[in-house]
């Protein structure tokens, strides 16, 4: 809907014209105010801010030439449609020069109307799509410098920036890192901080490139300034501490340090801190000028050696040896860096394993730290640690004993978990290996895909339960893995011709 006022000296006139305007189709357009003369126009556009103005040229107090002078001084956007009694066109250049789009004689018709508001509607647009084309521009143009400062921040300082005299080399700095899983991270620190150190002297930008990694760099031209604003920063922290109502926020905060080239140093030393949180940590701030790494060592050499042998040589031994690994973990008593640490050097000896038997490897610990800084428990460590691990098993395996070591392995998973929904992609999952491979390798040794050997093994189940319990039928299509009774009931007489019922009363 669009908005606008009329300004005319004769009542009639307006009411007519509102009366013409509502019978337009082609856009909503509605009358927000009414005036008799110019100043009362330009008293009523201040306080309704229409988007278009319908005006008369001829009018007392003010006349129209004066009236659109001023207009236009005052609010150059706005689009004027001119009314007219006789054909002014001494007026037209005047007009024009003060943003008038259209030109509408009296007596006026309601197609000509429609024509001149069309063209005021064009106009705004056009307005508006400009402002939306420099607000772009300007997001641009401050993405573009938050990145710079990002590469600052992420990469080795370089002696180019230096020679090009953009930054200033001997401004005090503090450099701050989070890492942040709060709705809409960026707003909140960005409304903590103003609140403490107002709009200028500092930088705080996201890093696109890690999910929940923000910095804020301070900077001042004198040491005293720096040392205030480290000062200030507990007040800051206890304030978004306060305002914290969901997710988790940690942050680590550099020592001050002069010259950008230290920039990336702060940077390293910050990340390496913030590895140091707890899984049940909900806010944690660390200062490096006051943190002390805590020497812990969770597993020896020896320990570590016989989880990779129970992962090597035992039935089932990933799941046996990665178990026993995770169960040492204490959530409120070992640090992300704790387990990471622990992680990586038993990931290390399975790594050598791979090598030594011609197997691919991955450096999943290069990104650990990002990944699981936000978790609350250790499961979806150990699944992926698992996964990693069980994947080097079995490809080490397939090298050595072909197939038959992969069928063995789906064949005893199908035994097991017959009950649930298994599809030639859900063992494809769980061996890392293509549902195409693992429907061959099933036909090359049972003769038959997985669903018909599925259904044999539910089937044989189900005759036993109606041979050796009380179970009704419909309990017993559940229990085998098919909660719809009817098809059940419909595969059962399929494979024995007989029903579930008729089964169970045979003998008699």
């Amino acid at each position: 809907m669009y908005t606008y006022i009329i300004i005319d000296d004769e009542r009639l006139i307006r009411l007519g014209l509102i009366s013409k305007v509502k019978e337009i189709n082609t856009e909503e357009f509605q009358c927000i105010g009414e005036a008799s003369n110019g100043l009362e126009g330009l008293q009523l556009i201040s306080e309704a801010e229409p988007d278009i103005v319908i005006t008369d040229m001829k009018m007392a107090k003010m006349d129209g030439v004066e009236f659109l002078q001023r207009l236009h001084e005052a609010h150059p956007g706005i689009p004027v449609i001119v009314l007219s009694g006789y054909k002014a066109f001494d007026y037209m250049n005047q007009a024009i020069e003060h943003g008038v789009v259209g030109y509408v004689l009296k007596p006026f018709s309601s197609e000509e109307l429609e024509k001149q508001l069309l063209k005021a509607v064009a106009r705004l647009e056009q307005q508006k799509n400009i402002l939306k084309m420099q607000e772009r521009m300007v997001s641009l143009e401050k993405r573009t410098e938050g990145m710079e400062f990002l590469k600052l921040i992420i990469e080795p300082w370089n002696i180019e920036n230096e020679e090009n005299g953009q930054y200033a080399m001997d401004h005090w700095h503090i450099l701050i890192s989070f890492y942040s899983n709060i709705p809409d991270s960026i707003q909140f620190l960005r409304e903590g901080i103003m609140r403490c150190y107002g709009k200028e002297g500092y930088v705080l930008l996201g890093n696109p490139g890690i999910n929940g990694q923000y910095f804020l760099l301070f900077d001042a031209e004198k040491e005293t300034e720096i040392i205030l604003i480290e000062e200030k920063l507990t007040d800051c922290f206890a304030f978004l501490k306060r305002r914290k109502t969901e997710g988790k926020l940690f942050a680590s905060v550099s020592e001050y340090f002069r010259g950008l080239p230290s920039l990336n140093r702060a940077y390293q030393k910050n990340e390496q801190i913030l590895k140091d949180v707890y899984l049940t940590d909900q806010f944690r701030v660390f200062y490096e000028k006051n943190y002390e790494r805590r020497r812990k060592k969770i597993f020896t050499e020896d320990e570590i050696v016989n989880i990779l042998r129970t992962i090597k040589y035992e039935q089932d031994g990933v799941k046996k040896g990665t178990s026993v690994f995770f169960n040492r973990f204490s959530l409120d008593k070992d640090s992300l860096l704790d387990i990471g640490s622990a992680c990586k050097k038993l990931l290390s000896r399975v790594d050598e394993w791979a090598v030594e038997n011609q197997v691919d490897t991955d450096d999943i610990m290069a990104v650990f730290y990002q990944r699981y800084h936000f978790l609350d428990n250790l499961e979806k460590i150990e699944k992926e640690i698992s996964g990693y691990v069980n994947l080097i098993s079995l490809s080490i395996r397939r090298k050595s004993y072909g197939s038959e070591y992969l069928y063995e392995r789906m064949y005893q998973y199908i035994q097991e978990n017959y009950y649930k929904k298994i599809t030639l992609q859900t063992l494809a999952d769980l061996f890392y290996v293509s549902a195409a491979q693992c429907s061959s390798i099933l036909k090359e040794h049972l003769n038959k895909g997985l669903n018909e050997y599925l259904l044999e093994i539910r089937i044989e189940k189900a005759k036993e339960l109606l041979d050796n319990t009380s179970m009704s039928a419909e309990k017993i299509s559940k229990e085998i893995g098919y909660p719809n009774p009817k098809y059940f009931f419909r595969m059962f007489k399929q494979v024995t011709t007989f029903t579930p019922i008729e089964y169970r009363n045979r003998r008699k």
